[in-house]
């Protein structure tokens, strides 16, 4: 599958999750969760302040552990539908989305946050070969 075509399958399913975040309607899918750890998966842990872990796992604290939570399923989610993600290219895909949002500025919102994970998640289905391992 050449990269034009994954762009054409992913490009709408991303323009939707992009409106659902600008819109706020992401807001009433957030379920509050008691445990500190929010995400797990593909060598990235997200979690509120307060996390006491050794891993050797990408740890990302945020106060907006819940909504980067929420938005690594739905990126999850459109990614494996898509048939464009596989088990190596879920570490590189995860890992640089929780980079992006460690880096965001520290007045940044929590939609700042996602819009700035979108674009990232954007940038590389445009050039797919970011999805590929870096390994």
């Amino acid at each position: 599958m050449n990269d034009d075509i994954r762009f054409e399958i992913l490009g709408p399913k991303l323009t939707l999750l992009e409106e659902r975040i600008v819109g706020k309607s992401f807001l009433q899918e957030l379920v509050d969760k008691k445990s500190i750890v929010k995400w797990g998966g593909a060598g990235v842990i997200i979690a509120m302040a307060g996390l006491d872990h050794e891993s050797s796992d990408y740890v990302l604290v945020s106060p907006y552990a819940n909504e980067i939570a929420w938005y690594f399923e739905e990126v999850k989610k459109i990614l494996y539908e898509s048939n464009v993600m596989d088990y190596l290219s879920k570490f590189t895909v995860f890992r640089r989305l929780a980079t992006i949002a460690s880096e965001a500025p520290g007045n940044s919102t929590a939609i700042e946050v996602l819009l700035l994970m979108q674009l990232g998640i954007k940038k590389m289905a445009i050039s797919w070969d970011a999805f590929k391992s870096d390994a």
